[in-house]
């Protein structure tokens, strides 16, 4: 009879087979008699399997030594990987406010271009301001200009009309921006293959404010750059603006 004690295994004495289990326990534990022996080792019974028992890691300085090869970390050198170089890089703040714009001498330069290239254009002309014209409000929009390492390329203010203020009917007719079919693009692709024809590609810069208006359009003057000699009068839009809803459509 075998009894369980303490994780110990034992046979009973009083077993009449005592001998032949003796001589199994013998051969188990290879030793000639286990009567002969005054204390006899007990079997350990485990709580757990050994296959439950997660072998140690190794750690990550063993790894790194297994080998001769010399690396970037071994040798200490540690670059910063190029695809964070935008989030490495302090880029200077968008402005909220014209105002604030006004008092960085970067923002206020990009403010004046912005005019002078309006005012050549002749995007506008100042007329008196009458109670029988519906005048759109217009504020400034900034934009960093970053190259492609992330460094700082220029800086982009642009005067825009607050085009949630006009009226239907009153300020425009219809909006739509008038785009090429794809089937048009392959057509004249399939022509240029054909007869051998050279392409060329341009791009038009400030393409929505080259065109003409056909509605009487109103803004306020810039912001910032009111005119101090006829501060009450008001701009009538020559050509569009962005920020004007029949904007694309010129």
């Amino acid at each position: 009879v075998i009894t369980t004690n303490a994780n110990f295994v034992s046979f009973s004495d009083s077993s009449k087979d005592h001998h032949l289990e003796s001589q199994c326990l013998a051969q188990m534990h290879n030793i000639e008699d286990p009567s002969t022996i005054e204390n006899p080792i007990p079997i350990v019974i485990p709580n757990t399997p050994l296959l439950d028992q997660p072998s140690p890691s190794p750690s990550p300085s063993s790894l790194s030594s297994t080998h001769p090869m010399i690396t970037r970390s071994k040798a200490g050198v540690i670059k910063p990987n190029p695809k964070y170089a935008l989030t490495t890089t302090s880029v200077l703040k968008e402005p909220s406010h014209y105002s604030l714009a006004l008092k960085h001498s970067g923002w206020h330069q990009a403010m004046k271009d912005e005019i002078t290239a309006l005012q050549a254009n002749h995007t506008w002309d100042l007329v008196p301001h009458t109670l029988d014209i519906h005048v759109i409000g217009s504020r400034w929009v900034f934009k960093t200009k970053l190259k492609r390492d992330g460094q700082l390329e220029r800086l982009k203010a642009c005067l825009v009309a607050q085009g949630y203020t006009q009226i239907q009917g009153l300020d425009f007719l219809k909006t739509f921006s008038p785009v090429v079919k794809f089937a048009t693009i392959w057509l004249v692709l399939s022509l240029a293959l054909a007869f051998d024809w050279a392409l060329e590609q341009l791009d038009v810069k400030n393409a929505f404010l080259n065109g003409y208006l056909r509605e009487l359009a109103y803004i306020e003057q810039p912001p910032g750059f009111i005119d101090p000699s006829k501060p009450h009068r008001v701009c009538h839009l020559n050509r569009a603006l962005y920020g004007l809803k029949q904007a694309p459509g010129h």
